[in-house]
């Protein structure tokens, strides 16, 4: 992905897929069935809370 920046970043596969479900109106449940969808493996709305805030608070 590219960053507001410029600078190309590297995501993991199930980051991937949780930033392209993540649209700002969707709940954790929402966003955690689509990427549960889309990546392939069950992924609960606790683990895309997870994601969001440790993505969020990264450098």
């Amino acid at each position: 992905m590219r960053r507001s920046d410029g600078q190309v970043v590297e995501l993991s596969q199930l980051l991937y897929h949780a930033v392209c479900a993540v649209d700002g109106q969707r709940t954790s449940e929402q966003v955690a069935a689509r990427v549960s969808a889309s990546y392939g493996r069950e992924v609960d709305a606790e683990d895309v809370e997870f994601l969001v805030t440790v993505t969020a608070s990264a450098p």
